[in-house]
């Protein structure tokens, strides 16, 4: 039976969570071993993703990317994490900026598996698909 990325990931916090750091070295070192032997070391990349999320989640963070057109505002940056907390119950809310002009106008909100996208791109491709029919 093939283990997913999540079992890995769940099983890997709930390893180290409570422990000093000589066990969470030997739990590492077990992880590695686990690993090996089910021949998945070529999904470590996906597994500490979702491994990530899992931590953050356990702490109250909660990392989100906001796009836009242009930079935006200190205010609209502290807006968008009060609404995220409200929103998913997150304590912490990392954000993480990014300008693309090809959004034209608008943003794009991503955070845990969700996407907000209202852009104008969006908003042109689907008037687009619209006028199309």
């Amino acid at each position: 039976m093939k283990i997913s990325a999540r079992q890995y990931a769940e099983s890997l916090a709930q390893a180290i969570s409570a422990s000093s750091d000589a066990d969470v070295k030997v739990a590492l070192d077990n992880f590695a071993k686990i690993m090996l032997e089910n021949r998945d070391l070529n999904r470590r990349d996906e597994i500490l993703a979702v491994f990530s999320q899992i931590w953050d989640q356990a702490q109250g963070e909660l990392a989100a990317e906001f796009t836009g057109a242009r930079a935006v505002s200190d205010q609209t940056k502290t807006e968008v994490a009060e609404y995220l907390k409200a929103k998913t119950g997150a304590k912490k809310i990392v954000l993480t900026e990014k300008v693309e002009a090809d959004v034209l106008g608008g943003f794009i909100l991503r955070y845990e598996d969700k996407v907000i996208d209202a852009s104008l791109k969006r908003s042109l491709g689907d008037l687009k698909n619209e006028m199309n029919k």
